[in-house]
């Protein structure tokens, strides 16, 4: 009820599911404080105190798989810089202007780093400049060949720009390492898709 409540009245930003988690957990109610964590991290996946909630919380329950998935992303948020968490997390929440602040200073100071470009492309595709976007994962993908996530980005950006011959060479990649990757083949089949249809409706368009 609680959080439905907060859903009513409030914009659905991850920070407040996260401080009524907290409260939750203080008055002894885990079990819902289990669901307002999940649902800030939801929200906001940058929020990493929610994550070690969530760890503690599962662990304390017995649900070791779950448990297991919120230690890797307890991992995974805490090897980011400090300035680039700070910016993930006000950008799910809603304050674009000042993530996007906040990772071009860093990007000023320290140089290039694939998860701050990442974060970058995620802004420019949410103000709606796709191709600045990919442009911006293709630069990450040079950086960090080997980084599974923003080359999936990246074929997500190509597909979303019926680029679906670009796409392939990067599923590929993706595939070599994975060759059963259900996500994975689901992108290729979708790019092989597209490059049937394409063509097709150009030879219509010609036709008329």
């Amino acid at each position: 009820l609680a959080l439905k409540r907060i859903e009513d009245l409030y914009p659905p930003f991850g920070s407040l599911f996260e401080e009524l988690g907290f409260c939750l957990v203080a008055a002894n109610d885990r079990s819902k404080g289990a669901l307002a964590f999940a649902r800030a991290a939801e929200l906001n996946p940058c929020l990493i105190e929610s994550w070690r909630a969530l760890e503690r919380l599962f662990t304390a329950a017995g649900r070791t798989a779950e448990a297991q998935q919120a230690a890797s992303q307890v991992a995974e948020l805490a090897a980011l810089p400090g300035e680039i968490l700070l910016a993930c997390g006000k950008f799910f929440d809603g304050e674009r202007a000042v993530a996007e602040e906040l990772v071009r200073q860093y990007l000023s100071v320290h140089g290039e780093h694939v998860e701050a470009l990442r974060l970058l492309a995620k802004m420019a595709a949410d103000a709606g400049a796709e191709y600045d976007s990919e442009l911006i994962l293709q630069r990450a993908v040079q950086l960090a060949p080997e980084h599974l996530a923003a080359r999936h980005e990246l074929v997500l950006a190509l597909l979303k720009r019926q680029k679906h011959e670009a796409a392939r060479g990067h599923i590929a990649r993706l595939l070599a390492g994975a060759p059963d990757h259900p996500v994975y083949r689901a992108l290729q089949a979708e790019a092989l898709a597209g490059l049937v249809v394409i063509p097709h409706a150009r030879d219509r368009k010609s036709v008329v």
